[in-house]
């Protein structure tokens, strides 16, 4: 597991960007600024660890095809800081895709930021791996750290 502890910058940066996206799309309005932040804040970490920065372009009522960087990497980023950690998406692709699924888990304390990135699934394995789990109402499919292709 590679930890990143955030800059003030970096941090002032994600929030800055989420309230940009939140107010670019009409269909982010079940997603919180708060949501939006912590998956920039896995990105950062991410980017950090790949030597990139963010990407930046705010896309107007579409998405990035869930891609986050040029690698093809999609990161994954959860506030759950307890034992078994998941990778969980709501749905599986419909149609091959050569992207990889990155895991990293954000700790908030007052106004530090942590992040861990733990590894790494491509999605053909994510697709294979993944149990359908449920919680609450909602079902998702999930893989652990044991089942991630690289751990950092």
């Amino acid at each position: 597991m590679q930890v990143y502890t955030l800059t003030q910058e970096q941090i002032e940066l994600a929030k800055s960007q989420a309230i940009k996206i939140k107010n670019s799309k009409i269909y982010t309005s079940y997603w919180n600024e708060n949501s939006i932040t912590l998956g920039l804040y896995g990105e950062i970490a991410y980017g950090l660890k790949i030597g990139k920065d963010i990407n930046t372009e705010i896309w107007t009522d579409k998405g990035d095809s869930g891609v986050d960087f040029d690698d093809n990497a999609d990161v994954k980023t959860i506030s759950y800081n307890g034992p078994d950690p998941e990778l969980k998406l709501g749905r599986l692709p419909t149609k091959p895709t050569n992207k990889k699924l990155v895991l990293a888990q954000c700790e908030q304390k007052d106004n530090n930021v942590k992040v861990s990135l733990i590894g790494e699934i491509t999605m053909e394995h994510f697709v294979r791996k993944a149990v359908k789990r449920h919680y609450g109402e909602k079902s998702w499919y999930a893989v652990g750290p044991a089942d991630l292709d690289v751990l950092y």
